[in-house]
């Protein structure tokens, strides 16, 4: 279990950090002898939990950055079904949850964001058309 984790996820119009390094963990994977050969060793993860974890999604093209608290993740079974995992592998089962639950968190807070915006407009308008305007007829 690993609680309070910050991650930074960088997104650009190609991508972002996380699926960058997730890029380099296939190739790394394609790219190196078999594991039997290579002497790596490999492992069998129950379970894993990342709880109270929050994330800062920066969208530079579009001057925007959301802080983001997410949701529990728990990863099982991480190499059973493949008589164990290599490291890279374990970080690639373990990321793509993550980074889905920080990108949904994300996308859902700039909807409420936007949402709230509309409802404060609407607002604004339905009491001067009650009240009436602050400024002079002219």
């Amino acid at each position: 279990t690993v609680r309070g984790a910050r991650l930074n996820i960088l997104q650009q119009a190609n991508g972002n950090n996380i699926q960058e390094l997730l890029r380099n963990l296939d190739n790394l994977q394609s790219g190196s002898e078999s594991d039997d050969t290579a002497g790596s060793r490999k492992l069998i993860i129950n379970r894993f939990t990342l709880e109270g974890a929050s994330a800062s999604v920066s969208a530079p093209d579009f001057d925007e950055i959301r802080e983001v608290t997410l949701p529990t993740v728990t990863v099982r079974n991480i190499g059973r079904a493949s008589n164990g995992a290599t490291g890279a592998e374990v970080a690639q089962q373990v990321l793509r949850p993550v980074l889905d639950q920080a990108l949904q968190s994300a996308a859902v807070q700039a909807l409420k964001d936007k949402a709230s915006e509309k409802l404060d407009e609407v607002t604004d308008k339905v009491l001067e058309g009650i009240f009436g305007s602050d400024e002079e007829p002219e």
